[in-house]
This record gives C-alpha cells, sequence and structure tokens, in this order.
C-alpha cells in the first residue's frame, strides 16, 4: 500500500497543468513515516521507514513540531495504534474493509479500548 502512496503523489508533481498538481506537492512535502516489519527502506521525497518500538516512535513523533498526525493504514497498523493508547482523536475515520478479518480487528480494539462505534452513539 505505501509504495504506491508514495509513487503516485510523486507522479502527479511531474504534471504541474494536472488537476491535483497543489495537492501532489503538500504530500510530497509533508514528512511521512512508514511502520513496517519487511521493509528497510523505500524510495521517496521525506519518507523513512521504521521497524522499532511502534509506542516510542509514535511518542517521538508526538512531541515533535506539535501538528497532527495522519494514519494512512490498515487495520493492523491502526489495531495497534488503539492497543497502546497512542490515538488522542479520531477527527475522521473512513475505512475501505478489504476483508472480514481486518474490520473484525480494528472493532475488536476500539470495543477494548472504550471508543465509540458506528450505531452506538445513542
Amino acid at each position: 500500500m505505501t509504495p504506491g502512496f508514495v509513487n503516485y503523489w510523486e507522479h502527479e508533481i511531474t504534471k504541474p497543468e494536472g488537476p491535483q498538481y497543489s495537492f501532489a506537492q503538500k504530500m510530497v512535502e509533508l514528512p511521512k513515516v512508514v511502520f513496517s516489519r519487511t521493509l528497510n527502506s523505500l524510495d521517496g521525497r521525506n519518507v523513512r521507514v521504521e521497524n522499532g518500538d511502534l509506542k516510542a516512535t509514535v511518542n517521538q513523533l508526538k512531541r515533535g513540531l506539535g501538528r497532527d498526525i495522519v494514519v494512512y493504514s490498515g487495520a493492523t497498523l491502526v489495531s495497534s495504534l488503539i492497543e497502546n493508547a497512542l490515538i488522542d482523536e479520531f477527527n475522521c475515520l473512513s475505512i475501505l474493509w478489504r476483508s472480514e478479518m481486518a474490520c473484525e480487528t480494528l472493532y475488536e480494539s476500539m470495543e477494548e479500548n472504550q471508543f465509540l462505534l458506528p450505531g452506538d452513539r445513542g
């Protein structure tokens, strides 16, 4: 998922007349941290790969520039962030479920950590 995301936006900045050029510039310039168990490096501007302790790395990022952290990920990483109490606030949760297992994994993490699920708003 990540190499395609990075490559897409880096390709879009090669088309200055394209409709997504301005947004692509922002996406490319944003610092990106890739959490991976399999990748050690990833080509792209402002991209670094982290293979170490998730909690320590995210807490270090939170102490950084004081800006929001956007997570573009699958259910496994989001579940790990929830389980480690690393998500302070969901501003928007838009998920394309690719499998029933991913859906169950994320919902279990949310329930265990007392996040409101759709339909639980009362």
